[in-house]
């Protein structure tokens, strides 16, 4: 008899995602995540799209799938009303009436190494990169408490309660160290062990785990609750995290330096477009190039020759544009909308790798009725 296969939860996949593109990453204005649905929800068709649209929910149908992934949220903006007649109130509506969950992977997945920056450059057949911007992954503390021999299983399950002691896979993680503490208690005090007044050595345990900040409270709390001493003894340090695959955008250099012209040229094939804007001088050499995907020209002002030759976004604006060509900076601008599109068949393969060795069986599609890009050339 086979054993029976596990069913996926929408919290499951959040996981899953979380993993591949932390929340913790988005920039303060974003809002990615489950945007529509339960988290209780089973399951076991995903479609995996840019943005949520008529076509897009089209294929959900056509496809049975029960959940839809896409990289732009559908509430972006505050949302006061929900209006049949308007884009957003009328396509959240057609989801909760087809009973889909959304969900929404934005700038996050920009800082992803599993997201739209690898997906470019995979595109323009960039083989070696590293992150532009890295971003210290993470917000851990060491929490470190002193605990008399005997109850140290309460604490660490305390611990553990709390949110603490998870290291990837893994939980209840936790070292010890045996000592001896000393302490001696005033006239007022009530102390678990020995007597008031009268110094006391005892042998005791150094417990050191590993704790989310913002976990810390919860755990404290937790062990508080268990710790037999009236002064719970412990420590909590600041760790520094080493520099981390996740960041904005991408370094590359070519294996062969070319004009900007001709780089544009190979930008534009690559991504099968009609055309794609150029700034800077034609015959310009290009060796180091920058990709940073949808709307980053904000990088313009930070990046300069020698260390980047040329930098590919999209949404570049007219004032950035004469900077970058004050200083020598070529820029290459398919647009927005060409250089994420490409993210939806490595997001969707990537996803699927991951749920396949934890191991659900689902089943995950790259859409391929994206919306078409909103502008066109005539």
């Amino acid at each position: 008899m086979t054993a029976p296969a596990r069913i996926l939860r929408v919290a499951d996949l959040l996981t899953v995602l979380e993993e591949m593109a932390p929340s913790s990453l988005a920039e303060p204005y974003d809002n990615p995540g489950l945007q529509i649905g339960s988290r209780r929800q089973a399951v076991q068709r995903i479609l995996v799209g840019l943005e949520l649209s008529p076509r897009l929910l089209s294929e959900a149908r056509r496809r049975r799938c029960d959940t839809v992934l896409v990289h732009h949220p559908l509430f972006f903006l505050p949302v006061k009303r929900l209006l049949e007649e308007e884009l957003v109130g009328g396509l959240a509506l057609a989801v909760a009436r087809a009973r889909l969950t959304l969900i929404a992977a934005h700038t996050n997945l920009d800082k992803s190494p599993e997201g739209t920056g690898p997906a470019l450059a995979a595109e323009l057949g960039l083989r070696h990169t590293e992150v532009l911007l890295p971003e210290r992954l993470g917000a851990d503390v060491k929490f470190v408490v002193f605990v008399p021999a005997g109850h140290e299983a309460k604490v660490i399950e305390a611990i553990h309660r709390g949110g603490g002691g998870v290291i990837g896979e893994y939980d209840h993680c936790s070292f010890r160290a045996e000592g001896t503490g000393s302490f001696r208690g005033s006239a007022r005090a009530n102390p678990a062990v020995g007597q008031a007044g009268r110094l006391e050595q005892v042998r005791e345990f150094r417990l050191e785990s590993l704790v989310p900040r913002r976990a810390l409270a919860s755990v404290l709390d937790a062990v508080r609750r268990v710790h037999p001493y009236e002064e719970m003894a412990f420590d909590v340090y600041p760790l520094e995290q080493p520099l981390s695959p996740f960041g904005l955008g991408l370094r590359a250099t070519l294996e062969r330096p070319m004009t900007l012209r001709a780089w544009a040229a190979h930008v534009k094939r690559r991504l099968r477009l009609r055309s794609v804007r150029m700034v800077g001088d034609p015959q310009q050499r290009v060796r180091h190039v920058a990709l940073a995907t949808g709307a980053c020209e904000f990088l313009l002002r930070d990046l300069a020759p020698p260390h980047i030759d040329c930098l590919v976004t999209g949404d570049v604006k007219y004032h950035l544009a004469v900077e970058a060509r004050a200083k020598g900076l070529g820029v290459v601008d398919p647009g927005h909308w060409a250089s994420e599109v490409i993210v939806c068949e490595p997001w969707a393969r990537a996803l699927h790798r991951r749920l396949t060795a934890k191991g659900w069986s689902v089943d995950v599609f790259a859409a391929t009725e994206n919306d078409p890009d909103p502008f066109v050339t005539v």
